[in-house]
């Protein structure tokens, strides 16, 4: 049985994958920046774990910022965090920082006597084509789906998921958006279905594969008739927050319902978010049935 296990194991190192969500900066970005066990191993969902398991604040700054700061030397910040690592040793998050400290860096468990060997490896890799070694190489994967910019940046390994049309919530951004919207459209909008296809169209141009929503957007709308003045508002800078949401979300679902027309696909975030200490309950998919149900020609991915 044990060979069988082996084999199929072996079989499926060599498939070739689509990495479906990351949130990677370009490879440019990840160089310049310095590499430790914090930057680049316990560096996102595993820190909010040891938040869980009780990690606290120092001088009001969350342990994920903190672990992040290389100003803070390597064996302090290992320090603060030492005492929370065996309460999330058995999280998923936490086996795959082992997995990938053993698999990619001959590091075979990570603790007091190898954090810092096993920075100085990170540090050491972190170099051009790293991206590469790792995505390509090692993982065997062919694409992968990032949330968020990556137009023109390190050849074909990403496409885009763009947030661009997720509503943000504040009327300060949205204004900022529709700036920028504006001047490459050169000029006014007619109405927010113009600036929606305006946005999609560019996307679309750039590459892009996917809008980006979270699964407790919001499945009531305003009109065309007050979204229109809505934008009227926004273009003279009196637009309010709460303003800004309802506006928002009502370019999101003419974003949603115009999809096809750009090939382009809906991913909707649902269930966990980044912090174990966060509400994930309106994230619930089916609160998703009454917005599935009503664009019926968009592909939603879940």
């Amino acid at each position: 049985m044990q060979k069988m296990v082996d084999n199929l194991i072996a079989e499926m190192e060599e498939m070739p994958v689509i990495d479906a969500h990351e949130h990677l900066p370009t490879e440019e970005t990840l160089i310049s920046q310095p590499a430790d066990v914090f930057t680049h191993i316990y560096c996102h969902y595993s820190i909010t774990s040891t938040e869980t398991a009780g990690m606290p604040a120092y001088d009001g700054v969350y342990p994920r910022e903190m672990l992040h700061d290389t100003s803070i030397p390597l064996h302090e910040r290992w320090r603060r965090f030492r005492p929370y690592l065996d309460a999330t040793r058995e999280t998923g998050y936490t086996r795959a920082a082992q997995i990938t400290a053993r698999d990619l860096y001959g590091i075979e468990d990570i603790n007091d006597d190898t954090y810092e060997e096993l920075s100085r490896r990170l540090q050491a890799d972190n170099t051009s084509g790293i991206y590469d070694r790792v995505f390509r190489d090692k993982c065997k994967i062919e694409c992968v789906l990032n949330q968020g910019p990556w137009v023109g940046q390190d050849g074909d390994l990403a496409r885009e998921v763009s947030w661009e049309l997720t509503p943000s919530g504040s009327a300060e951004v949205f204004r900022g958006k529709l700036q920028r919207w504006t001047q490459q459209h050169d000029g006014e909008f007619a109405d927010p279905e113009d600036c929606v296809r305006h946005v999609l169209a560019s996307l679309a141009a750039s590459g892009t594969v996917g809008l980006k929503f979270i699964a407790s957007l919001d499945t009531d709308t305003i009109s065309p008739a007050d979204a229109k003045a809505l934008m009227a508002k926004a273009r003279a800078e009196k637009l309010t927050d709460a303003e800004a949401i309802a506006l928002e979300i009502h370019l999101a679902h003419k974003g949603i319902e115009l999809a096809p027309e750009f090939d382009l696909v809906v991913a909707i975030h649902c269930g966990i978010i980044y912090c174990c200490w966060m509400d994930f309950t309106p994230n619930n998919p089916t609160h998703l049935i009454p917005l599935i149900r009503k664009y019926r020609n968009t592909t939603f991915d879940l």
